[in-house]
């Protein structure tokens, strides 16, 4: 009875804590209460090859401790696969708060001292050039991580809690896309160098909170929308400044990723980034990808000539919100990139009610989960029949930009969302105040502290990969781990 009692006391603290470090001591308390302090000491799990990790990890160890070069080569490079003996099985990671089986962890904490030695030494046979493209064909053969943020009109501030917490525990992936609102916060974190960041995280700097401006009753009808579009611009400038995809890269070497979506049909959605679109001025590209239809009118994206004048890009085109067409546009990363494993943010108001259950186990959610899923698929499908039969159409354009909802991947490897609720949309097209920016980015915060340590896992080998490009080829920053 006393150990129900304090568990629930522990709960209600877990929910509540405003930092990092209570929620940990907590979680590791309510671990210990619910015996799986114990489970993650034992190595034997359904869910994952314990036998071969423990005999990959007494290998990797053996090698390493014997200088045995070559043969630690050769199991490095048979044994680093993200799926290798399902060590990033979700199931692994939905017992205990604070991690998963001692045994994965002590198979990363090997291959990170393997890869660490070989980056580190001098070996005879093995020169700098050969070691720097066995690194570079490791790290393109593991692939990399990227964190996607979705739409989400005001939810979408909780973006800034995930954001600062995988940066506060150096976890925040070089790849990073936006959607939406979404586009807003990568903007600002991939033109903000580490320094600026921490200004913001430690409130030295304040955000320009001013985005939302009901037009004119007069200009409503012209414009087809509500909001005022320069109001936007304005406030995006104001937090970004006149970076362009080239320029942000540079300074920051963080990869922003920005979705758009065209207005013409035939057209498809785009990512632009320092590769597809170097010059374009991010201000722009996340004004376009935050125009609602019906909300904002279409936006025209603008470019920086080799003089420095801001142009028209692609002038004769308009753009809309990236999450029409390409909220988590994942094969488009992954072909750019080489990302394999995605970290979603989402707060799409459309997505978040089928998500009340997501992390949560038992035949409810399942069943909540598995109907959600068919019912989408079917309205997908019967969309698809619609769009085909309807081939000249006014209404062509609103079944495209609904199919194109309804028919995407909104979920990653690992899922951060705030908790749902109806009274959520009240505030979904209002300018925040101080406090709701602080308490959605709290709620961002809290919602990040129990996928922290799937995170990560999950993410080392490949930022232990980029670790030693730098070591080894530190006059560029911009090492790409791309397939060869």
């Amino acid at each position: 009875m006393i150990k129900v009692f304090r568990k629930k006391q522990l709960d209600k603290a877990l929910a509540q804590t405003p930092n990092y470090k209570e929620w940990l001591e907590i979680a590791k308390e309510l671990d210990y209460l619910d015996g799986y302090e114990k489970w993650r000491m034992e190595d034997e799990s359904p869910h994952y090859n314990y036998l071969l990790v423990r005999r990959l990890t007494d290998q990797l160890r053996q090698y390493r401790r014997q200088e045995n070069v070559y043969r630690l080569l050769d199991l490095l490079h048979d044994s680093l696969r993200r799926a290798q003996g399902d060590i990033a099985h979700p199931a692994l990671y939905s017992f205990a708060r604070t991690g998963t089986k001692a045994l994965v962890e002590e198979f990363l904490d090997e291959a990170e001292k393997g890869l660490t030695y070989l980056c580190d030494n001098d070996f005879p046979h093995l020169s700098h050039e050969k070691k720097v493209r066995l690194f570079s064909q490791a790290a393109a053969n593991f692939g990399r991580s990227a964190l996607l943020l979705s739409g989400g009109a005001a939810f979408g501030l909780f973006h800034l809690g995930v954001v600062g917490t995988l940066w506060d525990h150096g976890l925040l992936p070089t790849v990073i896309c936006g959607s939406s609102m979404g586009s807003m916060v990568a903007a600002g974190t991939c033109t903000k160098t580490d320094d600026e960041i921490r200004a913001i995280r430690e409130k030295r700097n304040v955000m320009d909170r001013d985005a939302l401006r009901r037009l004119p009753l007069r200009d409503m009808w012209r414009e087809k929308a509500f909001m005022d579009q320069n109001t936007l611009l304005r406030n995006i400038r104001a937090n970004v400044g006149d970076y362009t995809f080239a320029e942000a890269f540079e300074r920051t070497g963080r990869i922003l990723n920005i979705s758009v979506s065209p207005t013409r049909m035939g057209m498809k959605p785009r990512v632009l980034n320092y590769i597809t679109a170097p010059n374009v001025v991010i201000a722009t590209a996340a004004c376009a990808s935050s125009c609602v239809p019906g909300v904002f009118p279409p936006a025209k994206l603008m470019a920086k000539d080799r003089t420095g004048q801001i142009l028209p890009y692609m002038a004769n085109e308009k753009w809309v919100d990236g999450t029409v067409r390409g909220d988590i546009p994942v094969m488009r990363l992954a072909r750019l990139h080489n990302v394999n494993h995605y970290i979603v943010s989402q707060t799409n108001p459309h997505v978040l009610p089928f998500l009340l259950y997501h992390d949560r186990k038992g035949i409810v959610p399942f069943a909540v989960e598995l109907v959600g899923t068919v019912f989408q698929a079917q309205v997908s499908q019967a969309l698809n029949v619609v769009r085909h039969r309807v081939h000249v159409s006014p209404w062509r354009p609103i079944l495209d930009q609904i199919y194109a909802v309804t028919g995407q991947q909104y979920l990653g490897d690992i899922t951060v969302h705030p908790a749902f609720s109806p009274w959520m949309y009240r505030k979904l097209f209002k300018n925040p105040t101080q406090e709701e920016m602080e308490r959605f980015t709290l709620e961002g915060e809290r919602a990040t502290w129990p996928k922290l340590a799937m995170i990560a896992n999950q993410t080392r080998i490949s930022r232990v990969f980029d670790q030693c490009l730098k070591k080894l080829v530190p006059q560029d920053h911009t090492v790409e781990a791309r397939p060869l």
